[in-house]
């Protein structure tokens, strides 16, 4: 129950600093009687990116990058605030109909230090191994640059249908080939995937 209370504290001062269309909007937020925080979100019409992936496996490239150019858009006013969300997946990201993609849940955000350049804390690895970044898995600092890692493991997978260390046998592997392994190009997975994708998802990853 504490950590449950921590979190929608921390989500709800993150998304009470962000006004912005590819993140979930906030519109109240106060303390239970008993104690617990609350918030309101806006209500949201569609899908989350990981429902459609399960259905469809692969995004149309158009789609996905839209998808991943709205994510990007979240991400870059979350930055400027000094937000990282650090658990950017599909699941956290809502398909809007007829409107834009949309990033949900920064119960994990961090904020960072004004006076830093990085976020402090090490040791502990936090997030979802499967879109960890490198610096994630190993416990370190992280910045701006880990929500980055994310969305490009995220841009791979629409398009290709896997994410490029979807071979690890169990969660140790996925950490080892975030730390010590280079993604395939893109198109040598996706042949149909325009050329110059390659070289945009290699420097996301």
């Amino acid at each position: 129950l504490d950590d449950l209370v921590h979190r929608l504290r921390n989500e709800w001062r993150a998304l009470g600093k962000l006004e912005h269309r590819n993140i979930v909007s906030v519109t109240d937020a106060g303390i239970t009687t008993t104690g617990l925080p609350y918030f309101v979100m806006e209500r949201l019409q569609g899908e989350t990116l990981a429902v459609r992936l399960r259905r469809e496996r692969r995004i149309p490239v158009k789609d996905a990058i839209t998808v991943a150019a709205d994510i990007l858009e979240g991400l870059s006013a979350a930055h400027r605030i000094g937000i990282v969300h650090r658990d950017v997946k599909p699941p956290n990201i809502f398909l809007v109909k007829n409107r834009p993609a949309k990033l949900l849940d920064f119960g994990i955000a961090k904020v960072l230090d004004p006076k830093a350049s990085q976020i402090t804390g090490r040791g502990i690895a936090i997030g979802t191994p499967r879109y960890m970044a490198p610096e994630q898995a190993t416990g370190g600092a992280v910045d701006a640059r880990t929500d980055l890692y994310s969305v490009g493991l995220i841009l791979f997978e629409m398009i290709a249908g896997a994410g490029p260390f979807d071979g690890a046998r169990d969660p140790n592997e996925v950490f080892l080939a975030h730390i010590g392994k280079t993604a395939p190009p893109l198109t040598s997975v996706a042949p149909l995937a325009p050329a110059a994708l390659d070289s945009w998802v290699a420097r996301l990853l």
